[in-house]
């Protein structure tokens, strides 16, 4: 909203004056209004510029055609990591928020206010990492390194620009992978490296990736993506081909193989202590680390008490429930469904509670069997200026048996969660900035409330009854790792005092297993169970106060457009919605 100016009415002697005086005001105002918008913009425009040069692995998977709109293409690079590069970041990211600030936020448009309040709460995070670096990991199970792979089988070759860029950044592998090793020894000069275990669980993971060289995803699926590229002929596709196989050979392998080995050289520097809160600089990281992955900037014991409250309040919702029931929800089965026709499924019914999502495009495929990341499935962002299909993988290297975690899997990745909100955020979208600007406690809060609160709801059973039973036990179970996640990193519990906790609800090899799980990603699980738990208490308050006038329907399309930003922002997101209803 516009500042209005108001004057006393004067004597009718004055009136003439005082409505000249009112009108250049109001003239001037207008004009100054317009030019703090025109600058916001510019000033946006110039921070997405910076954030598409920084590297063209990210660049490419967020605009496809950069010069369309206005930014200047960025060298086919992966960019620099490591301590320096972290500072640097820092420092900017301080420098960017005090432009921001100077910034008057009420001569801004309604949508650019709301990109002024995510960016001001982005940028504070990523400034106060500044001498913190050396408490990130990139090499983890779940780390960058491991994730390289899918990224680059899923870097979109349409034109044969695309094809050099993407051998070009092969070829940069050596150099980035090298940048990577250097951190990882300054790490443990430090006295910060990995834990024997973690670093085990790193070198598996990173081994996974290049097994099997001649065999590798990024060779056995090149020729096949380059089928779809209009300005090549066959004897180009041969070259490219051909180029492709040898970097992946003497370039990526290689590279992989000498970080593999480096990390190994480091095991007598490997850390005595898993929780980032043994030391003082570590509890800082894990503080900030908390309100980036959350969005929420309260301190650590009132969120550890918010987590306690929650799992008690799930436990209260099985107490008391019949052995019959218990018995039926963990032996329940489903009729046999392909990932495809679960995704269909859920779409067709989550549409009385979410918006109908139209022009949607979905594939689902499987990772390669060489790939290395844990999850159980994962969702591709498409780019902004895409329009090709969204792409939800399925990890067929895990087992699975159990029909209602896949169920329940595509509605997180699926309909109606990523594949669902991220589509309605970009139809919303107002500025291109908002793509740079991560908050995964809005965007894995968002998947795992809507995997609990309808994935279960709509598995194709009608016993309801267990239905409701299993989505109750997953999310107290899910609660029962944030709360570890909490104790081993808070600085204040010893490892023992965690474990012990732990093994009154999973028994002592469960109690070793979670701990080990959250003290090698510290802060991931409190994306799902904390992001989750404040969706819905937000649902909850909206349903609330309006009663009878409460639009499911409305308040989804509401948070799923809004986008990715902090607990605070989405506070005052909702208060406006629900006075816009009453």
């Amino acid at each position: 909203m516009h500042t209005v100016y108001r004057a006393r009415r004067p004597a009718a002697l004055f009136l003439c004056l005082a409505l000249l005086v009112s009108l250049l005001a109001g003239c001037a105002t207008g004009s100054q209004d317009r030019d703090q918008q025109q600058n916001f913009n510019a000033f946006t425009h110039r921070l997405t510029q910076q954030s598409l040069a920084a590297d063209k692995m990210s660049e490419h998977f967020i605009l496809l055609d950069p010069e369309a709109r206005g930014y200047t293409s960025g060298p086919a690079t992966w960019g620099s990591v490591g301590r320096d590069s972290w500072e640097q970041a820092a420092d900017q990211s301080a420098e960017q928020l005090k432009e921001l600030r100077a910034f008057k936020r009420e001569a801004l448009t309604e949508s650019q206010q709301l990109v002024y309040d995510v960016l001001e709460d982005y940028l504070q995070v990523q400034a106060d990492y500044a001498g913190l670096a050396l408490y990130y990991e990139y090499c983890s199970p779940n780390g960058l390194v491991n994730q390289i792979p899918l990224l680059l089988s899923e870097y979109a070759l349409q034109d044969s620009g695309d094809v050099e860029d993407y051998l070009a950044l092969l070829g940069d592998m050596p150099r980035y992978f090298g940048e990577i090793l250097l951190f990882e020894q300054q790490k443990a000069v430090a006295g910060t490296f990995m834990t024997t275990a973690q670093l085990d669980a790193a070198l598996e993971a990173l081994t996974t990736n290049v097994r099997d060289p001649q065999q590798n995803a990024l060779i056995t699926t090149f020729s096949q993506r380059l089928e779809a590229i209009p300005d090549t002929d066959e004897q180009q596709r041969q070259q490219y081909t051909q180029r492709n196989s040898s970097l992946v050979l003497e370039q990526v392998v290689p590279a992989y193989q000498t970080l593999i080995q480096g990390l190994e050289a480091l095991r007598p520097s490997c850390s005595q202590h898993a929780g980032l809160g043994a030391t003082k600089q570590g509890k800082a990281y894990y503080q900030n680390l908390v309100k980036e992955k959350t969005g929420y900037y309260g301190r650590l014991d009132e969120l550890e008490d918010l987590v306690d409250r929650a799992i008690a309040k799930e436990m209260q919702a099985m107490a008391g429930t019949d052995e019959n029931t218990i018995e039926r929800a963990f032996a329940l089965t489903l009729p046999e469904m392909a990932p495809q026709q679960m995704l269909e499924d859920l779409q067709e019914k989550t549409a009385s509670s979410f918006p109908p999502l139209s022009g949607v495009d979905c594939r689902v495929k499987e990772l390669p069997t060489d790939s290395a990341i844990p999850n159980p499935a994962l969702y591709i962002i498409p780019p902004i200026d895409g329009s090709g299909a969204n792409v939800v993988y399925v990890n067929p290297n895990l087992e699975s048996s159990d029909p209602v975690a896949d169920y329940t899997t595509i509605a997180h990745e699926g309909y109606p969660g990523h594949l669902y909100q991220t589509n309605m955020e970009m139809r919303a979208r107002t500025d291109d900035v908002r793509a740079f600007t991560s908050f995964n406690g809005y965007s894995e809060g968002w998947a795992t409330y809507v995997e609990y609160g309808y994935g279960y709801q709509y598995l194709p059973t009608d016993d309801k009854e267990a239905t409701a039973l299993l989505a109750h036990n997953s999310f107290a179970s899910l609660l029962l790792y944030c709360k570890a996640d909490i104790m081993a990193h808070s600085g204040d519990y010893s490892e023992q005092e965690v474990i012990a906790s732990l093994a009154t609800v999973f028994g002592d090899d469960g109690a070793q297993a979670v701990y080990q799980q959250v003290a090698d990603d510290p802060g991931t699980y409190l994306s799902y169970g904390v992001g989750a738990l404040l969706i819905r208490q937000l649902y909850q308050q909206a349903q609330k106060e309006l009663g009878k006038k409460f639009d499911e329907s409305a308040f989804h399309q509401m948070f799923a457009s809004l986008g990715g930003c902090s607990y605070e922002v989405q506070k005052k997101q909702v208060a406006s919605f629900i006075e816009s209803q009453k």
